[in-house]
């Protein structure tokens, strides 16, 4: 039985969605926070396709999409479809997998495409108000970095992410000079990044999916080697400073190496994924390449719906944290969108369709998203979506 989407052969270097820490300013909690999700169902549709586009994520707040046309960089209005601003990105691509929101939606993160076409990336802040685009880490090398050379000292920055309070950028960053992988913290007024934890000195590219600022002050953040036997692979967790690193949960010798797919805003628990089986050609039925991780036990229960399947293709926690959303497709070809409470583990289908539905291929951590007014955002085809509007029975 062939897998519900098949992702790229460089899943394993796939960037996703990165959330903050504390010291956040209070935002309200959806409706849906005070309902059982048996309460719950799909009250509004609305199919989304902008010729020439291609639709990347819903903001927080539910009134933005941000979008790519070649190599420029949209903004688009939800109530219209309007851009509102639609800026080039003159270095390169930009990595779609790293357009990243702010927690208050008004501004976006991002790098050049570093791995599809081998660009030496800097992170990029996109004001969604003025339109200004900012270098947050420029250091005067552009284009393709195979061609700089050891000797130039290449920083190549990746997986941008923020802090809850919208002021501060974590982010990845490669030093080719030394060999090493690091997360660094960055404000947002610019200045020197400062180094949080150098996560291997044995090569570049091993920091990926989704490092996570919680907000507990602590870090949660995927290790995956180019070398996928190596046992520092898997999801760890430190101090906001970087001490007291520690593995949290290691490789699976069946389904390979873990790596985060969301954290809950209450910070106890995160969805982690395991790329590798992702990304095979087939998938065992009934066997789930998406997991619920206790951030507090470090214990961790597979995410499966009940009865026959194939693997949830993508999930997404609730803005308040006590709900996920995920999609499966069952074995007579039926897509279902599930939200599930979870402390109990109750279950509610609000959608089935065939067809795509919620799905990314190149990342499962983009194509559904879950929006403070109870807004989802679910891909249904390459460049064209659905926007869900949850309500109650």
């Amino acid at each position: 039985m062939k897998a519900l989407y098949r992702l790229t052969g460089y899943t394993v270097l796939t960037l996703a969605l990165l959330a903050g820490c504390g010291g956040a300013p209070a935002i309200p909690a959806p409706p849906s926070a005070s309902k059982a999700v048996t309460d719950l169902t799909v009250t509004a549709q609305r199919e989304l396709e902008i010729e020439g586009t291609r639709l990347i994520s819903l903001s927080p707040d539910g009134q933005w999409l941000v979008a790519t046309r070649g190599k420029a960089i949209c903004i688009v209005a939800v109530e219209t479809l309007a851009d509102k601003h639609c800026i080039d990105l003159q270095t390169g691509s930009p990595d779609v997998r790293a357009l990243v929101w702010s927690p208050d939606s008004k501004r976006l993160v991002f790098t050049e495409d570093l791995m599809r076409f081998m660009l030496e990336s800097d992170v990029w802040l996109l004001d969604i108000e003025g339109g200004q685009l900012t270098n947050l880490t420029p250091d005067e090398v552009t284009g393709g970095f195979l061609k700089q050379g050891k000797e130039a000292g290449t920083l190549l920055d990746a997986v941008p992410g923020w802090s809850p309070d919208g002021q501060t950028v974590i982010f990845s960053r490669s030093d080719r000079a030394a060999g090493s992988t690091s997360l660094y913290r960055l404000s947002i007024k610019g200045g020197t990044p400062e180094k949080i934890i150098e996560a291997t000195s044995q090569g570049p590219l091993a920091l990926w999916y989704s490092p996570r600022w919680l907000g507990n002050n602590k870090l949660v953040y995927t290790v995956l080697h180019p070398k996928l036997s190596e046992p520092a692979n898997g999801i760890w967790l430190a101090d906001s400073n970087g001490q007291n690193a520690r593995q949290l949960l290691a490789p699976d010798p069946k389904i390979g190496p873990p790596a985060l797919a969301d954290v809950s805003p209450k910070s106890d628990y995160a969805l982690v994924w395991y790329p590798m089986f992702a990304g095979q050609y087939g998938a065992e039925s009934n066997v789930t390449w998406f997991a619920l991780l206790d951030l507090n036990k470090g214990e961790s229960v597979p995410l499966k719906p009940a009865g026959e399947f194939m693997s949830p293709a993508n999930a997404r926690f609730s803005p308040d944290g006590s709900k996920l959303a995920y999609v499966y497709r069952t074995l007579d070809k039926q897509v279902n969108l599930v939200i599930r409470d979870v402390q109990s583990g109750a279950e509610n289908t609000v959608l089935t369709q065939s067809g795509i539905l919620g799905a990314n291929t190149e990342s499962p951590m983009q194509g559904l998203d879950w929006a403070n007014n109870d807004t989802l955002y679910a891909a249904t085809g390459p460049g064209v979506g659905v926007l869900l509007t949850l309500g109650s029975e």
